[in-house]
């Protein structure tokens, strides 16, 4: 959203380096953590919010300083990308469920403690039912950062056409 002065409003501003910061940071995290655990899906997804970031921050310096409709459609674009990494990785995650080692989690402490103070039934069906409900858990994450990408991308979008006006 533009203002009459062709400046980028307020708004677009601070979602707009809130988004490409949290990525930043978030991808960096990522990637520290893949020192630690060897993942490759890790520091794939890793690597990619840490791109999605840089180019963020990158385009949004220029909208913010020329407020062309260009830098409008290529954080637009950024944020239906990123949403289609996230969306692939959540999926990823979701088919690669490892039910024994799922299995084995409830097995250790806290869990296992946790777990022994619900009913007997309630218990297996949960342990029985967790690979299940994580698949689901990915699955509404993943809506969640779809909904979120595409208001950002509407977001852009209209931030371009204005000035374009």
């Amino acid at each position: 959203m533009a203002r009459e002065d062709g400046k980028v409003s307020g708004a677009v501003a601070l979602l707009s380096g809130l988004s490409g910061w949290s990525l930043v940071f978030f991808g960096g995290l990522s990637l520290l953590a893949v020192c630690f655990s060897w993942s490759w899906p890790g520091a794939l997804i890793g690597a990619l919010l840490l791109a999605h970031g840089v180019w963020e921050l990158r385009w949004r310096g220029r909208l913010l300083s020329k407020g062309d409709s260009v830098s409008g459609r290529r954080l637009a674009w950024n944020q239906l990308a990123l949403a289609g990494s996230v969306a692939l990785y959540l999926g990823w995650q979701a088919a690669v469920l490892d039910r024994d080692e799922l299995e084995a989690m409830f097995a250790r402490e806290p869990l296992r403690g946790l777990m022994q103070q619900l009913p007997v039934e309630m218990a297996e069906q949960l342990t029985r039912d967790f690979p299940q409900l994580l698949a689901g858990a990915y699955g509404v994450a993943g809506l969640l950062v779809l909904l979120g990408c595409l208001g950002m991308a509407l977001m852009y979008f209209k931030a371009g056409r204005r000035e374009a006006a």
